[in-house]
């Protein structure tokens, strides 16, 4: 067998650059995620903040309602619009808070054998409903801790809007 010193640098090079070009399309991959995570992010940065001025407003109106009340007094055309403004006030609320409710839409119960596409929901032994956060994702539990399959879907109750 000849030793061929030039061959094996050349076959060394040649493994170097193809093991750059894997790990350069892996950093590219991660610079994409962490790309859409901070776009994500950003989002629902924005979403925290509308809700909390919502929530701000509410608060405010809620804490001036004795006032509003008091400086109405007796005088019947003065109650009517405050009773308007506050109901007009107050279906916006509703409004919002039914905007920004996620809908629960109960799965099946989880079977173990089934695959589940990414967003599909299911009901773990503890009766909470999941969704999943991957395609092709069978024989993970939902209910098992910390789980990277499934992301349990959060439950607002908002009592109905009386009209």
């Amino acid at each position: 067998m000849h030793f061929n010193p030039s061959h094996m640098l050349k076959e060394l090079e040649e493994k170097a650059r193809a093991h750059e070009h894997h790990l350069n399309k892996q950093l590219e991959h991660i610079l994409e995620r962490l790309h859409h995570m901070s776009t994500q992010l950003d989002s629902l940065t924005a979403q925290v903040q509308a809700n909390n001025d919502a929530l701000d407003s509410a608060i405010v109106l809620i804490n001036d309602i004795a006032g509003l009340i008091t400086a109405a007094g007796v005088d019947p055309v003065k109650l009517q619009a405050l009773t308007d403004s506050l109901k007009a006030k107050d279906t916006a609320l509703a409004s919002a808070v039914f905007a920004n409710t996620p809908v629960v839409v109960e799965g099946a119960p989880w079977v173990a054998t089934d695959i589940y596409a990414k967003g599909d929901t299911a009901m773990g032994s503890d009766n909470q409903t999941y969704s999943s956060l991957v395609k092709d994702n069978q024989g993970n539990d939902p209910v098992t801790p910390a789980s990277t399959f499934w992301a349990l879907v959060p439950v607002v109750v908002v009592p109905p809007v009386s009209q």
